[in-house]
């Protein structure tokens, strides 16, 4: 990605993260707005619910404490924000790497580390993979970029929630 092209894509994955936060705030009834706006412009802003369940939105590239170390991160994919909770971890992704080759890094990987497929929806531009072992679940989501038909955008998730157990 060209030195320009990402300064304005971190501009709006900013943007998007302030919306995404407004609109959190807004919708769990959240009191301090002010520091929700502060947080949300130093890239990441944590939410906690009526219930006081606490949800982090960060536009980071980092990896959330609690996301499993073996789900495979090759350095030609990019981080770009994440979602976490105490249940549930999402990490967006980007990278230049074949489609074809990321979905088999993630199909692979599910298999090697124990998951069963629970079900698999796509077509040779997009896949939505869902797996679970125990009460483990790990979902990603892949898409090819089809203006240059060569940049694959996603999302990986990974939850522990003992409700799922098979």
């Amino acid at each position: 990605m060209k030195k320009n092209s990402k300064l304005v894509t971190t501009t709006w994955k900013r943007a998007g993260l302030a919306a995404t936060a407004m609109a959190l705030v807004f919708a769990m009834g959240c009191s301090n707005i002010e520091q929700a706006i502060q947080e949300t412009e130093e890239g990441e802003v944590t939410i906690t619910t009526g219930e006081g369940k606490e949800v982090t939105l960060s536009s980071k590239a980092d990896i959330p404490e609690g996301f499993p170390s073996d789900v495979p991160l090759p350095d030609e994919i990019e981080v770009t924000s994440s979602i976490s909770a105490s249940d549930s971890i999402t990490v967006t992704i980007e990278t230049e790497m074949p489609y074809d080759e990321a979905v088999a890094l993630y199909v692979d990987y599910t298999q090697q580390a124990g998951y069963s497929e629970v079900s698999r929806m796509g077509d040779d531009n997009s896949i939505h993979y869902s797996s679970q072992k125990g009460t483990e679940r790990f979902i990603f989501t892949l898409q090819r970029d089809l203006e240059d038909n060569k940049t694959v955008t996603g999302a990986l998730v990974y939850s522990n929630n003992p409700k799922t157990e098979q």
